[in-house]
């Protein structure tokens, strides 16, 4: 192998190198939003049953959410502004939002009729849906319980 091969060997390999990381790192730089859920019931304390929702930012980029909503039990959905605001909440690297649903809140009044939810999720401003994790579970023993 001459002088100018080995050459061209090792350019082309560093850029081979630089290619992957470049992927690796568009990747790694994106906003990711984690959802953690927990059915907290009844007590004498705390009063009514309800579900915790904690939502977290886990990206290296801010998120805006902009929905909390829901699907009935025939994929019909609806939905309500985070915090009543359109602009919805924007959530920087590692931020945190923490809520509290009630029975009350599994209910969404449309033009047409009400949509009693079954399933849970949240929207980013992108149009995105982050599907909430056991939600039909917590959600079941809400309405029912």
């Amino acid at each position: 192998m001459t002088y100018i091969e080995t050459i061209t060997m090792a350019f082309s390999s560093i850029a081979l190198i630089i290619s992957i990381l470049g992927v690796y790192l568009r990747y790694q730089d994106k906003p990711t939003l984690k959802i953690i859920s927990k059915y907290c019931p009844a007590t004498i304390n705390l009063g009514n049953s309800y579900i915790a929702l904690s939502i977290i930012n886990t990206g290296k980029r801010p998120l805006v959410i902009r929905i909390l909503g829901g699907n009935d039990k025939n994929g019909k959905w609806a939905g309500s502004f985070i915090n009543d605001q359109k602009a919805g909440l924007r959530l920087d690297e590692k931020e945190r939002y923490d809520i509290a649903l009630y029975k009350d809140d599994m209910v969404e009044m449309t033009p047409d009729d009400d949509v009693i939810f079954v399933k849970l999720w949240v929207e980013d401003s992108l149009g995105k849906r982050y599907f909430v994790p056991d939600s039909k579970k917590h959600v079941s023993k809400l309405l029912n319980g």
